[in-house]
């Protein structure tokens, strides 16, 4: 029973420590390895509009944000995609123009693909997209009664980056582009105008990559 616990341990570490065997050869059992990580993201950018206490239509900047985010998926075809998702833990509310305003994106799937595959003490370009849902609402302090609207949408929006591997270590820096940030809202019951949530977001992000199908070979 000692010696079966030792090689399942072994075994275990083994696919811990040589996270990149797809490098020596391109398998089947070597497609694929799996990552677990974090990032923070920030946004940068965006207006929205608001009713004054004397009825008139003003217009803020909204302001930078952040987002810690949990991390899950993998790297697929021997180093050359991944693919995650992004689960945030925590939305930040702002303040504007007595505006309580929160604008955040929720849990996004990413798409990466890199040119040239992830290799060890190798920096690596990647460009990508993904599938994120937006959401935005302001509660007007102006007045008695606010009006609060909630808004949501999904977007594709594009991505673009740069990742340092060391060993079973991730280090990402990238950029994401929200093109289709211009959506209607309604700032009042009877005044819908167009704002623009932020359309820049930037993250950096730790992944550990680990192996878990090298054992079937």
């Amino acid at each position: 029973m000692k010696r079966i616990l030792l090689i399942i341990l072994i075994s275990i570490f083994s696919q811990v420590v040589f996270s990149q065997v797809y490098i020596e050869k391109q398998s089947r059992h070597r497609f694929a390895q799996m990552t677990l990580g974090l990032d923070l993201q920030s946004s940068f950018g965006g207006n929205t509009k608001f009713v004054d206490p004397y009825g008139n239509i003003q217009s803020t900047i909204l302001p930078s944000t952040y987002s810690p985010r949990f991390l899950i998926g993998s790297t697929h075809f021997w180093g050359h995609a991944d693919f995650h998702i992004a689960i945030p833990m925590y939305f930040q509310n702002t303040n504007r123009g007595n505006q309580e305003i929160l604008s955040f994106k929720g849990v996004e799937t990413i798409f990466k693909y890199y040119p040239y595959r992830i290799e060890n003490n190798k920096i690596r370009p990647y460009i990508g997209l993904s599938v994120a849902p937006f959401y935005h609402s302001q509660t007007n302090n102006n007045f008695e009664y606010p009006y609060g609207h909630g808004l949501n949408h999904t977007s594709i929006p594009l991505l673009a980056g740069m990742t340092f591997n060391s060993k079973q270590h991730l280090f990402e820096l990238g950029v994401c582009w929200n093109y289709q940030n211009k959506q209607d809202y309604y700032i009042s019951t009877d005044n819908v105008t167009q704002i623009e949530t932020a359309p820049i977001f930037a993250t950096f992000s730790y992944k550990f990559m680990f192996e878990t199908t090298i054992a079937l070979e």
